[in-house]
């Protein structure tokens, strides 16, 4: 089955015991949270999805979702707008059939829907974290192309922009937006340090080129597509920009890392 190649968690043995069955539990849970994801309530939907997290011994682990944390409110948004996507109606119009599932050491609470609008094959998961059945994906056999950005990476871009463009912005002011890139224990981890001359220097750069193509462009610019990718720093989230107009200009893709409360500007490629 595909479920594990794509769901996002891998959970450690002590996490997960053999799932009890509660199809009319998860059935009202999963409820809840596409009406959740219709009201755009992210805050209220935010304990009801998985996050993943690191355990002492280096393991994954699945944990509540936090609104305080970057990577965590990012997930959430990311899920209620697939949700979105994939379940236009109530979900209570809807007979998927349920399935628990042990592989290994991991079980799920499975609700496989068929011949929905947007995909002909939808298969739900969640999990239990401390007696909660938790949100973990919604899978698809295909890709869905073209779903809107979270609102706080698109946020994280327009901080960014709003900085460059302003004249008043200084390289120290400006370098803490960017992650640090030294090679050292801060790097991915911690916000750059307009102290350390290197850093400053490689933001300065940044700033120098942000306040360039806003200005070729009169300030224009537009997102024209994102993806998420998980990897050995944390999640990436890449939002793919075009400067200018709808066809021309320079199309550039910032690549964010969220650390803490903040989406920190990692890399600019193109």
């Amino acid at each position: 089955m595909r479920t594990l190649v794509l769901l996002l968690l891998v959970l450690p043995v002590a996490a997960l015991a053999q799932p009890e069955r509660d199809e009319s539990g998860i059935a009202a849970t999963f409820a809840d949270l596409v009406a959740l994801a219709h009201a755009d309530s992210v805050d209220a939907a935010v304990p009801l999805i998985a996050c993943p997290a690191d355990t002492p011994s280096g393991q994954h682990a699945a944990v509540p979702c936090t609104p305080e944390h970057a990577a965590s409110r990012a997930r959430v948004e990311e899920q209620l707008i697939r949700l979105r996507h994939l379940f236009p109606v109530e979900t209570t119009a809807l007979t998927p059939h349920y399935a628990v599932e042990q592989e290994g050491d991991m079980g799920f609470h499975l609700l496989l829907f068929h011949d929905l609008p947007a995909a002909p094959f939808v298969l739900v998961a969640f999990t239990d974290v401390d007696g909660y059945h938790l949100f973990t994906q919604a899978d698809t056999e295909e890709p869905i192309a073209d779903l809107p950005p979270p609102p706080s990476v698109v946020a994280a871009l327009e901080h960014l922009m709003a900085q460059a463009g302003d004249p008043m912005t200084t390289a120290e002011a400006f370098t803490p937006l960017i992650v640090a890139r030294d090679g050292g224990e801060r790097a991915w981890q911690e916000p750059a340090d307009p102290a350390r001359p290197d850093e400053r220097r490689a933001a300065e750069q940044i700033l120098t080129r942000l306040r360039a193509l806003l200005q070729e462009s009169s300030g224009g610019y537009h997102a024209v597509g994102y993806e998420s990718e998980r990897e050995s720093e944390g999640t990436w989230h890449v939002l793919h920009v075009r400067f200018g107009g709808q066809e021309e200009g320079e199309r550039l893709s910032f690549a964010f890392l969220p650390i803490g409360q903040d989406f920190l500007l990692g890399d600019i490629d193109g």
